[in-house]
């Protein structure tokens, strides 16, 4: 071969076929000397045919890539391999090419420690790797310090979706998978030990087959995956259960869940406000239904949103018939009372009103009316009207019995 120096013997007869490869290929030794390029490089970089055997690396390689190559003869010995190192190459017009290379270390009886390059231009990978870097970090750090609790499982075994729901719902629980990222808050909402870190833990610690948490799979099925707000009941690490609430995604692929991700939020505390305010609300109205004077609820344009079985007992009229009817239409009121009605304030800011109730019969009953605002943030607007006949007004009154 031409390109190879009259006195060495460094090259091997599999070497030899490199010559013609459609790879970058040199050999350099310790001392910075180029022993081979084979006719690619020397081709790629605008030299002719055996212009490098016997160079300085300096001709080829630029200093940040020669540092490199120092190091690495520094710390290497005969087999010693390496692989994917990002160097440059200078091309003989002086400009510079990105590429990576894997490198074999070998002992040569004239030249000592030498090392065997294979390289390929990395064109715009780097710049396209580190995009991908950066956009990564930023996304990690986003996700990181979010205040929602963000995660991804990974299946090792595949959901297979072509299967029963049934059959899909069980391997969701038992096909292997992990958590392929998780964030801290999701440590801090499932009450993980600071001494463990939540990546490395079982996906049902947190994650158990119950019948909410099916329920919640058959949902995710009946919605190919793309949900939000979806309901799940987790458990914490310390064995509390956490109602949460789960926006997921997924990637599914030829019909098999490779991973979910999304994010969650314990809604425990808002589940248990609920129940309470159920609570309040059933004790309410069945104080309201007990109540025997007639009790209204009207909203800001003074139609009827509610009324209490009074309303029949009193005035003949069924509950369902006087809904959604102008106030004004069930009863009559003077025109300087409707205006003390529209700006009646909440409790004792309430005012008195007299009207008379138009009844089923046709009859018009004499009435003292008590209005007052409700002073619940959603309800802004409403009134609440308690409703007394004349003869209920008259013993209240004189604090006689109705």
């Amino acid at each position: 071969m031409e390109t190879l120096l009259a006195t060495d013997n460094v090259m091997t007869e599999a070497e030899r076929l490199l010559a013609e490869a459609p790879v970058l290929y040199d050999v350099v030794s310790h001392n910075g000397q180029i022993l081979f390029a084979n006719e690619k490089q020397e081709t790629a970089l605008g030299y002719k045919t055996g212009a490098l055997a016997g160079s300085g690396i300096e001709k080829i390689y630029p200093k940040g890539s020669r540092k490199e190559l120092e190091r690495l003869f520094s710390e290497a010995t005969a087999g010693t391999e390496i692989e994917f190192v990002t160097l440059a190459l200078r091309q003989r017009d002086r400009s510079l090419v990105d590429i990576a290379a894997n490198i074999n270390f070998f002992e040569d009886a004239n030249h000592g420690l030498c090392a065997r390059l294979v390289k390929f231009r990395l064109g715009n990978l780097i710049k396209r790797l580190d995009v991908i870097e950066r956009e990564n970090e930023v996304l990690s750090s986003i996700t990181e310090t979010a205040r929602d609790a963000t995660w991804c499982i990974e299946f090792v075994e595949p959901v297979d979706l072509t299967a029963p729901d049934r059959e899909i719902i069980r391997q969701v629980f038992e096909n292997a998978c992990f958590w392929r990222y998780c964030n801290d808050a999701m440590a801090h909402l499932y009450h993980l030990p600071s001494d463990l870190i939540f990546n490395e833990q079982d996906v049902r610690d947190v994650f158990p087959r119950n019948a909410a948490n099916e329920s919640f799979v058959q949902e995710l099925l009946d919605h190919n995956f793309r949900l939000d707000s979806a309901p799940s009941l987790d458990q914490s690490y310390e064995g509390d259960s956490v109602t949460a609430e789960n926006d997921v995604r997924a990637h599914i692929l030829h019909g098999q869940l490779h991973r979910m991700w999304g994010t969650v939020r314990d809604v425990s505390r808002q589940k248990r406000r609920e129940r309470a305010l159920l609570d309040q609300a059933s004790v309410a109205l069945d104080v309201l239904t007990a109540t025997p004077d007639p009790i209204i609820v009207i909203d800001d344009e003074l139609r009827i949103e509610a009324a209490n079985p009074a309303v029949e007992w009193c005035f003949g009229w069924p509950v369902d018939k006087v809904l959604g009817l102008m106030l004004t239409d069930f009863a009559e009121f003077s025109t300087s009372d409707l205006h003390m009605l529209k700006r009646a304030g909440p409790g004792k800011q309430g005012c008195i009103l007299y009207a008379q109730v138009i009844c089923s019969d046709g009859r018009r009953l004499g009435c003292d009316v008590h209005a007052a605002e409700i002073t619940d943030a959603g309800a802004r607007g409403r009134l609440v009207l308690a409703v007394r006949t004349d003869t209920m007004a008259a013993a209240r009154r004189s604090g006689g019995a109705l």
